[in-house]
């Protein structure tokens, strides 16, 4: 593919149809790009000087709004570079590496930053707002926001917090490191090794015993939640980056039915897969640091609805 003045002289030349059509079909290829990288470098600068004006102590910001705010600037990196890519006919090619890497800086960056050392984990949906993604997830901060503040009704259940995850990994000796080098081996651009990585990955985290603290915590919570009953859940990831800019959405697993005797063998399976082929592909596509156990999980129990549907907050096609 050339560049935009060849796929003019082709489209306005004497060429044939089939070759018209195809300069024509460049061209509007290029030209989206082109108009994909002037939205995005407006969104960009639009989002740098916001942020300027809290580091110049102009503007106020809590940590989850910068968090916010910077996941929204990668994104508009990430559109500017594969736009750039477009434009130029796949020049551009060390852009997407240092892009990563940058990402990767600031995600560490913002772990540090992040409020509140979790300690418990497990917490009530009573417990939670939205202000504590980081400790719960995205989703359960979520649905403790429409409990309690809107005081909406969701059904009965409980959150298993981001240090559940953490705990498990760090419980026996090797575990953690396994997982670290498994990733920084992957070569992001290939398939084939991402599924290597993540199938080492996730049979270890199956194989692992899982610690008794945790196994008691879950039990319990589950217990006191259901007020003893029987009753089926659903299990479902609440990552920490979920329901944010990036949805992550059908990147993790869910599983449904999952009763008391079966809760365990559930969360191992859960938590192996935030290091799904698809999990790890999406992060590295979107900057997001591929080595994490921010994962959180909820656990509501299953009803039988009468209706569902979905709730848009914006437009689903103009985001404006």
């Amino acid at each position: 593919m050339g560049t935009i003045l060849e796929s003019l002289r082709r489209l306005l030349g004497k060429e044939k149809k089939q070759d018209r059509e195809q300069a024509l079909a460049d061209f509007m290829k290029r030209y989206g790009s082109f108009k994909n990288l002037l939205q995005a470098n407006s969104d960009l600068a639009k989002i740098l000087a916001e942020l300027e004006q809290v580091a110049n102590g102009d503007r106020g910001m809590d940590v989850q709004q910068v968090r916010h705010s910077a996941t929204q600037a990668i994104a508009c990196a990430k559109t500017m570079s594969e736009s750039l890519s477009g434009l130029s006919g796949g020049g551009y090619k060390q852009l997407a590496p240092a892009l990563r890497t940058i990402a990767q800086r600031i995600e560490a960056e913002l772990e540090e930053h992040a409020p509140g050392d979790v300690t418990q984990l497990t917490l009530s949906l009573t417990d939670i707002d939205s202000t504590m993604a980081y400790v719960v997830g995205g989703k359960n901060a979520n649905l403790g926001e429409m409990a309690n503040m809107l005081e909406l009704p969701v059904p009965r259940g409980f959150a298993v917090t981001v240090q559940a995850g953490r705990t498990f990994l760090s419980r026996y000796s090797g575990l953690f490191d396994f997982v670290h080098k498994e990733l920084l081996k992957i070569d992001v651009d290939k398939a084939a090794s991402i599924d290597q990585a993540s199938r080492r990955i996730v049979q270890a985290i199956l194989d692992a015993p899982m610690p008794k603290q945790l196994e008691d915590e879950l039990l319990k919570a589950y217990d006191v939640a259901f007020g003893g009953r029987r009753v089926r859940v659903a299990l479902r990831s609440s990552a920490i980056s979920e329901d944010g800019m990036q949805s992550f959405a059908g990147q993790y697993s869910s599983i449904l039915g999952v009763t008391r005797d079966t809760l365990i063998q559930a969360w191992k399976e859960v938590f192996a897969s935030l290091y799904s082929p698809r999990a790890i592909a999406y992060r590295a596509r979107n900057g997001f640091e591929l080595h994490t156990s921010g994962m959180g999980m909820c656990c509501i129990e299953m009803i039988n609805a009468k209706a569902a549907g979905v709730a848009f907050s914006r437009h689903p096609v103009d985001l404006r």
